[in-house]
């Protein structure tokens, strides 16, 4: 399992419109990763704090809490993520690295 914090913005970049599925234990939800942008914090972490922001369908919501993701280099990623609210195209998501 990948050290998450040695994950990087650079890590997820490439798959910025891509569709990444998360897993939880009533099954697997297809979020698109929308945007990775870098936090302007301070932080403990071996790389630069960013956040994802992920969007899925407005008709099935997601609960705060930790999804595993599979990332195609890094292997499976148990990450926590919240529900940000809607936007034009459906419900906006973030997982922050910090």
């Amino acid at each position: 399992m990948t050290m998450l914090n040695t994950l990087s913005a650079a890590d997820f970049e490439s798959l910025v419109g891509q569709n990444l599925s998360f897993e939880f234990a009533a099954g697997a939800y297809e979020l698109e990763l929308v945007e990775v942008r870098p936090i302007r914090n301070p932080s403990p972490r071996e790389a630069p704090p960013f956040a994802l922001i992920l969007r899925g369908p407005r008709n099935s919501p997601l609960q705060q809490g930790v999804y595993r993701v599979q990332h195609p280099e890094r292997g499976p990623l148990d990450l926590f993520m919240v529900a940000l609210g809607p936007d034009a195209h459906g419900l906006v998501y973030e997982i922050i690295f910090n």
